[in-house]
């Protein structure tokens, strides 16, 4: 059943990367008056496909094992890990606020951050959102062994599974996976609302700006949830 299930994730990749090769090659014929020869592009989704599965076992270390009941609390990275939790927070007046915080195995708050966006993104655009700012800012901190946590379920699945079939979401969980390229180990966890506090608080503060970062420590609104999550840790 197992491999079964895998030769129909296989299938279902050759066909998004030949539909998406197509598409493309129809805009060149129109636009441009050319376009390269069907065995090309036949070649051309063989070596994306190969590409794309290497990065995934590389990344992910072969397939990810499901069924394990989401934590409805905080807990506590490995020693040497980061983890980084995210949540996105949308209004009617079309702002989107972005909260992300990062924390190391004793609970202390390495960086937090929050972002506001103009826009009318889906609630799971919004969310994958959130988990690229944690991805781009936990590399632009040298961070190298990470947790991306989240209380969305379709976008840790998506992430979890490095399924990509190029809709609007999968966009960015693409630009999430490059970032994820510079990472010694990463993972991806859910986490039931009541564990996300801390970023979920952030992404409902408005930051000076565009976006802003605090370091070593969050906001004092959003700090009565870290030390809850702190007094929390077994």
């Amino acid at each position: 059943m197992v491999r079964w299930r895998m030769m129909e994730k296989g299938k279902v990749q050759r066909g998004c990367y030949l539909m998406w090769n197509l598409w493309s090659n129809r805009n060149s014929l129109l636009f441009e008056n050319s376009s390269p020869p069907f065995e090309v592009v036949c070649q051309r989704v063989r070596r994306q496909v190969d590409e794309f599965s290497d990065y995934s076992r590389r990344i992910y270390g072969g397939p990810t094992k499901h069924g394990r009941a989401s934590s409805p609390r905080w807990t506590a990275p490995p020693r040497g890990v980061v983890k980084l939790n995210s949540d996105a927070s949308l209004s009617a007046d079309g702002w989107i606020r972005l909260g992300v915080v990062a924390r190391d195995a004793e609970g202390r708050v390495l960086f937090s951050a929050v972002k506001r966006v103009r826009a009318y993104w889906p609630v799971e655009v919004a969310e994958c959102k959130a988990a690229y700012m944690a991805a781009r800012l936990a590399k632009n901190h040298g961070m190298q062994e990470v947790i991306f946590e989240s209380d969305s379920q379709v976008v840790t699945n998506r992430l979890s599974r490095a399924a990509v079939f190029f809709s609007d979401l999968d966009a960015i969980l693409g630009d999430v996976f490059d970032i994820c390229r510079d990472f010694i180990s990463v993972s991806f966890s859910h986490v039931k609302r009541d564990g996300n506090s801390v970023a979920h608080n952030l992404a409902r503060i408005v930051p000076f700006g565009v976006e802003q970062r605090w370091e070593f420590h969050c906001p004092s609104d959003v700090a009565p949830y870290v030390l809850m999550d702190t007094l929390s840790m077994d």
